[in-house]
């Protein structure tokens, strides 16, 4: 009786458990094993009055979990937790309802969060033994021994109760949270719902750091690119160079953007015209960046082409990025260019072939806004009948074939108005081009057509010419018209190449076109202030400049640009619709990659690098023309180029050519004439020897171009008293080119008088040259650069 007396009492207290477990047990199932990274799904619970029950294994001590339950979005319900007989509850109440949260799409999520002691792992079973022996709480037991002479606990069972005392329990409850349109009966009665319980490290749950990882590199990855989308959209906004350089991926994504706009590369496109943007070899397509269908219309190559309208966005930017790049340049008073897929001659075709084109009245005032009928009236000097078409090009003298040709494959007919020598230079003579144009009539004058970047010794003329009177709406046009100045350089010196300002004056007094040749001008500061000044003060109608030559891309471009104004770019707009048919865009590409990879800061630092090469080019010139008796030519209004002379050189040239004919009575003993020594051998040593660019001109070369004969080619006037070699400092040019060139223009020179100045006279016997035979090779020239 004692001992069942005993066995009563000790079981006593795992009544009083079970008795409060009672409520939550009797409402829910047999508990089903939960562990973690364990992924439960599709299970069931009644709403409103079911519940689950989850026991909770293999948990770790000192280790936060968390049991997080899904659920569709579809059934609106509440889940609710309770948390028994376990685990630590402080971060979360049980029982506490559930809370929506926002931003959920197609699940709801409810989690509790609960962490384990020292202890975890055993702390239930560390009760559950105490219940089964409850006189250790009042005392030694009565079997004797300690803690551990009682009974071990019993294997876990599936009953509830033993499951529920061996692990902590996790009851899940779900209650509706809506009103059924069919009434309380209405609607679903379970809930389908996921269940998992994850350890938790640092806040976040380890079965989603996987996911949040790649949420975090995915998130870099879309910000880079998103950062990328912005310099494009900044572009398109801004149409200016950016204030950084892009880089390659940058430049790429907006050229595959762009080409993926085009017709050629539509998904299920169907072509059925002759041009389709069609590509027989991949890799044309690839050299092409699936740019196929060009630029412009048949009606005007500055139109919007409706197949291409990647590629007609490219060349507007292009457009826009070359204008604030000649603003940046000093070019402050032109507006943007038009882009043209041909090179300078080309395109001073095509300005020619539009001057001489155009209207009398729009000729005349340089304009075709309307002006009230002030400029109808015709061309100045012209009858008041019929006005006949004009046929000539007042051209001051410019030694490049280019220049001439474009002039001539415009059916028009050169005027060539000499330079004037004014010391060691070659200025403008405006008296003389006012002349010929008067001689022959504005009317008859398509245009006066002047050069900025040139050989030295050209240079510009001495200002004299009369600034021209303006009308009082011109001069209320200036006044309101902002002074804008150049942000890079200072004013400009006093002259440039060609006298622009003087001629831009005579121009727009005598009523006659006037186009500039600004082929490679752009890198110098004193052109650009010159031209602008000229566009200020007379009249510019259009200027060209090369792509190639002036922003380094490869050749086949221009830009033709003329002064902002109402009506005032009337020449590259009439140039624009004259054009036949479309356009290869790869000028204009060329030209906008170029751009954005220098953006505002290197095209910046590309000009100051050329205009600081030019005083080292001529320190550097000067050092080796004292050391070899020769002296630099005064060329100051020439910024690009300089001159040294080569006189000493001749001289041993006439001296060895003077030898050899005395000493052979003028022919050999095998009555072939011998080669003469002259002084351009020096410029084709230097191109055998890898210097290309220099030009070595010398009196007597006769040549005609478009039927014009010239004496003393290449000198820019006939009779220049130097042999000289010219260099020029130009845009892409650096200090260690310089020091290469004038090192080995000091070690041909010196070869070369050796040669002709020795024992033998060098060309006496016909033998080789000092440089081991090569004088064969350098009987011609070097070549010249138009």
């Amino acid at each position: 009786m004692g001992a069942r007396r005993c066995r009563r009492r000790a079981a006593l207290p795992l009544l009083l458990p079970l008795l409060c477990l009672a409520p939550a047990l009797a409402a829910a199932p047999l508990p089903l094993p939960l562990v973690p990274f364990d992924y439960i799904t599709g299970q069931l619970v009644d709403l409103d009055t079911g519940a689950a029950a989850w026991a909770l294994g293999g948990l770790s001590p000192s280790t936060s979990y968390e049991v997080r339950v899904s659920w569709p979005a579809s059934i609106p319900a509440a889940i609710s937790f309770e948390l028994v007989d376990g685990a630590d509850t402080a971060r979360s109440a049980a029982g506490a309802p559930a809370r929506r949260r926002a931003g959920r799409r197609l699940l709801d999520t409810e989690k509790l969060v609960f962490a384990t002691d020292a202890a975890a792992g055993v702390q239930a079973r560390a009760r559950a033994r105490r219940a089964l022996c409850a006189e250790h709480a009042r005392g030694p037991c009565r079997r004797g021994g300690g803690a551990a002479a009682c009974p071990p606990r019993p294997p876990a069972r599936r009953g509830a109760a033993a499951q529920g005392f061996a692990q902590p329990l996790v009851i899940v409850r779900a209650a509706r949270r809506s009103v059924h349109r069919d009434g309380p009966k209405g609607g679903p009665s379970q809930l389908v719902y996921n269940i998992v319980l994850a350890e938790v490290v640092l806040g976040l749950p380890t079965d989603i750091v996987p996911v949040v990882a790649a949420v975090v590199v995915v998130s870099l990855g879309a910000a880079a690119l998103a950062a990328r989308r912005r310099l494009v959209k900044g572009l398109l906004s801004n149409r200016r160079l950016p204030p950084q350089g892009w880089d390659e991926a940058t430049i790429e994504l907006l050229l595959q953007d762009a080409a993926l706009m085009d017709s050629n590369t539509f998904p299920g496109q169907v072509g059925m015209g002759e041009r389709e943007g069609r590509i027989a070899c991949p890799l044309v397509a690839r050299r092409a960046g699936r740019l196929a269908h060009g630029v412009g219309r048949s009606g005007d190559i500055a139109a919007e082409q409706p197949k291409a309208a990647g590629s007609s966005l490219l060349a507007k930017l292009s457009a826009a990025l070359a204008g604030d790049a000649l603003r940046l340049a000093g070019l402050v008073e032109l507006a943007p260019p038009l882009v043209l897929p041909c090179a300078t001659g080309m395109t001073l075709t095509l300005a020619l072939l539009a001057a001489a084109g155009a209207p009398p009245d729009v000729r005349a005032a340089g304009s075709d806004a309307p002006a009230g009928g002030a400029a109808g009236s015709g061309a100045a000097g012209a009858p008041a009948g019929e006005v006949p078409g004009p046929r000539f090009v007042v051209w001051s003298r410019v030694d490049q074939k280019t220049c001439l040709k474009a002039i001539t494959a415009a059916n028009l007919v050169p005027v060539v108005v000499e330079l004037r020598r004014q010391g060691d230079e070659l200025v403008t003579d405006v008296a003389a081009l006012r002349s010929a144009v008067e001689a022959r009539g504005p009317a008859a004058v398509a245009a006066v057509v002047t050069t900025t970047s040139c050989f030295a010794p050209r240079c510009g003329g001495d200002g004299a010419a009369p600034r021209p009177r303006r009308q009082p709406a011109a001069r209320a046009r200036a006044r309101t018209r902002p002074r804008r100045r150049c942000r890079l350089f200072a004013a400009p010196p006093r002259s440039a190449a060609d006298d622009v300002v003087g001629v831009a004056a005579l121009c727009a007094e005598l009523g006659v076109p006037h186009v500039v040749n600004n082929a490679y001008g752009v890198g110098a500061a004193a052109l650009g202030a010159a031209l602008t000044a000229a566009a200020r003060r007379g009249r510019v109608d259009a200027v060209v400049q090369s792509t190639d030559k002036n922003f380094m891309v490869p050749v086949g471009g221009a830009l033709l640009a003329a002064p902002r104004g109402r009506g005032r770019d009337w020449l590259p707009r009439a140039v624009a619709a004259a054009y036949p048919g479309r356009a290869s865009a790869g000028a204009a590409v060329d030209l906008l990659v170029t751009l954005l990879h220098w953006g505002a800061p290197g095209w910046a630092a590309a000009l100051s690098a050329r205009e600081a090469l030019h005083p080292y080019l001529r320190r550097r010139l000067s050092d080796a023309a004292a050391a070899l008796g020769e002296r630099l030519l005064e060329t100051p209004g020439n910024p690009i180029s300089l001159g040294l002379t080569l006189d000493g050189l001749a001289r041993a040239a006439d001296g060895a050519n003077a030898a050899a004919a005395a000493a052979r009575g003028g022919a050999g003993a095998d009555g072939k004439a011998r080669q003469r020594a002259d002084v351009a051998f020096l410029g084709a040593m230097l191109w055998a020897r890898n210097v290309s660019g220099t030009r070595v001109l010398t009196r007597g070369k006769a040549v005609t171009v478009g039927g014009v004969a010239f004496a003393d080619y290449g000198t820019h006037t006939a009779g220049y008293p130097h042999a000289y070699l010219t260099a020029a400092a130009a845009l892409g040019g650096s200090e260690a080119e310089v020091d290469a060139f004038v090192a080995r223009l000091a070690r041909c020179y010196a070869e070369l008088r050796a040669k002709w100045a020795g024992p033998g006279r060098g060309l006496a016997a016909g033998g080789a040259g000092a440089d081991g035979g090569a004088e064969g090779r350098e009987g011609e020239p070097g070549p010249e650069t138009a």
